[in-house]
């Protein structure tokens, strides 16, 4: 039951990080792992509160936009219509890779009318397989580096 409460927080604590840059959920998933927890709870923990700020980004862009000249600017630079067919692989990039920025593709996207469901689902499977790739990375690396200069509350059990 402890470890629920612990994968409620790390969702809780990157559910702003769509608009707060130096919250890394990255470096929260190795924290995980290197405590011991499996990368696809990590993954899911971390994709599951990254759905909910983006979902919430997705809705109320538009009037985040409407508060920032430079989000004004970068929207009216915006051609819909040639994005608009490739909305949807830029928008799965996005969420997998995090080139082109997701907080910027999703904003992108409800430009174009991309539906909600295939943003949050694009998202919810993109994000859950980059956070499963980083918090399976210690795992590997554990075994082949001395990880003794590690502080302890992050030293693998």
């Amino acid at each position: 039951m402890e470890d629920l409460w612990v994968y409620a927080l790390a969702a809780l604590v990157v559910v702003p990080s769509p608009l707060l840059m130096f919250l890394s959920s990255e470096a929260i998933a190795v924290a995980l792992a290197l405590q011991g927890r499996p990368p696809l709870a990590v993954a899911l923990a971390l994709a599951l509160g990254q759905l909910a700020g983006f979902t919430l980004l997705f809705i109320f862009g538009e009037s985040l936009c409407e508060r920032s000249a430079r989000l004004r600017a970068l929207r009216a630079r915006l051609d819909v219509e040639r994005f608009r067919p490739r909305a949807t692989p830029l928008f799965a990039t996005a969420a997998l890779l995090g080139l082109p920025p997701l907080n910027l593709s999703t904003l992108a996207a409800a430009a174009v009318g991309l539906p909600l469901r295939r943003v949050a689902l694009l998202t919810l499977c993109g994000r859950t397989a980059r956070y499963w790739a980083v918090a399976s990375a210690p795992g590997a690396f554990a075994a082949r580096l001395d990880l003794s200069w590690l502080p302890t509350w992050l030293a693998p059990p």
